[in-house]
């Protein structure tokens, strides 16, 4: 009982509020982008590493390389962020996510490297689906202006929503490192919304995005996990967008941010419901726990 606890609880919340705690003391905002996303990534690939220990290297399979992909990518996307605002060249928001998305198509490229020597209709289908998915999460970055309290809500529900379908679709393992980046996510959650004073949002995207793009990747190419589910999902990023098109609001005040952040869950998850109702419908009684 005490394991799960510590797994996908503690630890993500750990050693994703520590790097935010800091981050509210930097006087640059780079500084404190690269140090929120070294939190959620830091979060992330602890409790993988607390649940099953750290696969062999060079990695074999696409399981393992689910470890090896954020560590990867995130030390390129962090060291970028915190190099770029030491030398007083910060990168900006946009340039942030745009390195946090070209990092996961270079993942997703890798964990799927078995597949373009064979790629057929299905195989084609299946990468334009992980690829909209990407492309899903970066509108909901960009129509939220930067907003880390509803890009926050966007990625964590996106998260926790896919631990339920991969959970219930027979892939219990990967759906707690899912349970554990949302999280990681909502670690730094009641430090807002002194957090949104540094324009934090697109550096919280981007480390969400390197976590999630190969699992997603994964998933959509070596599971059993319904089809159908699995495209539904991402459409969770549109409840960001429409957040933000019925004004809500930002929230000054941590209740303010908390509440703006839970309306926008709440959009989120409206398509992740019919994802679990996909996947329940497609596995009958036989579910994955």
């Amino acid at each position: 009982m005490l394991t799960p606890i510590l797994n996908q609880l503690l630890i993500p919340l750990a050693l994703g509020l520590a790097p935010a705690l800091i981050a509210l003391r930097m006087a640059r905002p780079g500084v404190a982008a690269g140090l929120l996303a070294l939190g959620i990534i830091a979060g992330f690939l602890g409790s993988y590493g607390a649940e099953v220990g750290a696969p062999p290297f060079p990695p074999v399979s696409s399981v393992q390389k689910l470890f090896y992909a954020p560590l990867i990518g995130g030390a390129l996307l962090v060291g970028a962020v915190l190099v770029g605002a030491l030398l007083a060249k910060a990168l900006s928001g946009r340039a942030t996510l745009l390195l946090g998305l070209c990092i996961a198509i270079g993942q997703i490229v890798w964990v799927l490297s078995n597949e373009f020597s064979r790629l057929d209709s299905e195989a084609v289908l299946n990468l334009a689906l992980v690829l909209a998915a990407l492309g899903l999460m970066a509108f909901a970055t960009l129509s939220a202006s930067g907003s880390s309290v509803a890009i926050r809500a966007g990625h964590g529900a996106f998260a926790l929503g896919l631990a339920v379908v991969m959970i219930l679709g027979a892939t219990a393992t990967t759906g707690l490192y899912l349970i554990a980046l949302a999280v990681a996510l909502g670690s730094s959650a009641a430090l807002e919304p002194r957090l949104s004073a540094h324009n934090l949002g697109p550096a919280l995207s981007a480390a969400a995005m390197i976590c999630v793009a190969p699992i997603f990747a994964q998933a959509v190419f070596y599971t059993d996990v319904d089809a159908a589910a699995l495209a539904v999902a991402p459409l969770a990023f549109l409840g960001v967008a429409a957040a933000r098109r019925l004004g809500f609001p930002e929230g000054r005040t941590l209740l303010g941010s908390i509440g703006a952040g839970a309306l926008t869950a709440l959009l989120c998850l409206i398509p992740i419901a019919v994802s679990v109702f996909l996947v329940l419908q497609a596995g009958g009684d036989e579910y994955g726990y």
